[in-house]
């Protein structure tokens, strides 16, 4: 499976970024830490939450069912 570079503010060398690989889409941005935060998610074990500036999303294919709506 190959991985493809989607978009992101900074570029292919910066961050935050998108990524599609598959079905899937690859988030790059930063990690949540925040205790208080990581409880009101109840993230389970084996998984990790990153913070992603809203403005990224322009970077989702658009007119696909998973993708944002034209």
């Amino acid at each position: 499976m190959t991985l493809r570079f989607l978009g992101g503010p900074s570029g292919k060398n910066g961050s935050p970024c998108l990524y599609e690989l598959g079905d899937d889409y690859i988030w790059q941005g930063y990690p949540v830490e925040d205790p208080e935060l990581l409880a009101q998610l109840k993230v389970p074990d084996g998984e990790i939450v990153v913070r992603v500036p809203k403005a990224v999303a322009q970077f989702l294919p658009k007119g696909e069912a998973h993708g944002v709506a034209d």
